[in-house]
C-alpha cells in the first residue's frame, strides 16, 4: 500500500469535480505565459542581436510554425473544456449523456467514471499554475521590454527587480516548467486524454508523441538564448549589467545555475 501525507491523501480523495476550478484556470494561465504581452520588436530593435551574428533560433522557429503556435494554445482551452464536459457527463441523464460520451471518449477508453485526481496529476498542474503565474510576473516586471523576440529598444534599461533579483532569466524557467506542467496534467493517469482517449491507437500515441515534443523543443530554444542575451545585455550597459550579474549570479535556478 502507497502512503501519502494526510493533505494529500485528503486532495486525492475528493471528487474529481473538484479538477474544474484547476483546470480551466490552469488552462487560461498556461495560454497567457504563452502569448506575447507585446507587438513583435521592430528590425531596428532586433539589429544588435542580428548585427552581432547571436541568432534567434527560438523566433525562427515561432515564424517557421506560423499558425500551428495558435492551434496549440487553443488546444489548453480545448483539453480542459473536454475533461470538465466528460467529468459532467457523469450527471446527466443516460439519453444525454450518451451523445456527449460518443464525442468524448474513444472506443474501449477507460470512459469518465476513471478520470480522476491522482499524485502526478495533480503535481502537474499545480506545476503548470505556478510556472503560469511567475512567468506573467517576469511579463508585468519588464513591461514593454518584453518580446518573444531578442531585441534592444532605443531607450531599453536594465531591469533588476521582481523576479529579476533572484535570477537572470526567470522567463526562461518558467516557461520550461510551464511545459512540463502542461505535459505532465493533459496525459497523466487520471487526465481525460489518458482516461477517455487513451493509448490504444497509433493516432492517439502520434499525437501525444507530438505534443510532449514540440513542448521539450521550445524550452531547449530558449536554454540557447540565456549566454546569447547575457552578453549583448553586457555590451548594452556595461558596468551596470556587471553590478547586477555581482547581486544575481544565478542565471536560471537560485543556488544551481
Amino acid at each position: 500500500m502507497i502512503w501519502f501525507p494526510t493533505p494529500l491523501a485528503a486532495t486525492l480523495s475528493l471528487s474529481p469535480l473538484w479538477k474544474i476550478p484547476l483546470l480551466v484556470p490552469g488552462a487560461h494561465l498556461a495560454a497567457l505565459g504563452m502569448t506575447p504581452p507585446n507587438p513583435p520588436p521592430t528590425a531596428a530593435e532586433k539589429a544588435k542581436y542580428e548585427g552581432s551574428g547571436k541568432g534567434d533560433n527560438l523566433a525562427t522557429f515561432m515564424r517557421v510554425s506560423g499558425k500551428l503556435w495558435k492551434i496549440r494554445i487553443a488546444l489548453f482551452y480545448i483539453g480542459a473544456l473536454c475533461e470538465s464536459a466528460a467529468l459532467l457527463s457523469r450527471f446527466l441523464p443516460e439519453h444525454a449523456r450518451e451523445p456527449v460520451e460518443r464525442l468524448l471518449v474513444s472506443s474501449g477508453a477507460p470512459g469518465p467514471a476513471h478520470i480522476r485526481f491522482t499524485p502526478l496529476w495533480l503535481g502537474g498542474v499545480l506545476l503548470m499554475g505556478g510556472a503560469a503565474c511567475l512567468r506573467l510576473w517576469a511579463f508585468r516586471t519588464l513591461g514593454r521590454f518584453f518580446t518573444f523576440e531578442m531585441s534592444v529598444k532605443q531607450d531599453h534599461r536594465l531591469v533588476t527587480s521582481g523576479p529579476y533579483a533572484v535570477v537572470r532569466h526567470p522567463a526562461y524557467v518558467s516557461v520550461l516548467l510551464l511545459n512540463v506542467g502542461v505535459v505532465t496534467t493533459s496525459f497523466a493517469p487520471g487526465s481525460w486524454y489518458a482516461e477517455c482517449v487513451g493509448w490504444g491507437s497509433p493516432a492517439s500515441k502520434a499525437f501525444g508523441a507530438l505534443w510532449a515534443t514540440w513542448s521539450l523543443i521550445v524550452p531547449v530554444l530558449l536554454m540557447t538564448r540565456v549566454n546569447k542575451e547575457d552578453e549583448v545585455m553586457r555590451a548594452q550597459f556595461g558596468e551596470e549589467w556587471e553590478a547586477w550579474a555581482r547581486r544575481t549570479p544565478y542565471k536560471l535556478v537560485p543556488y544551481i545555475y
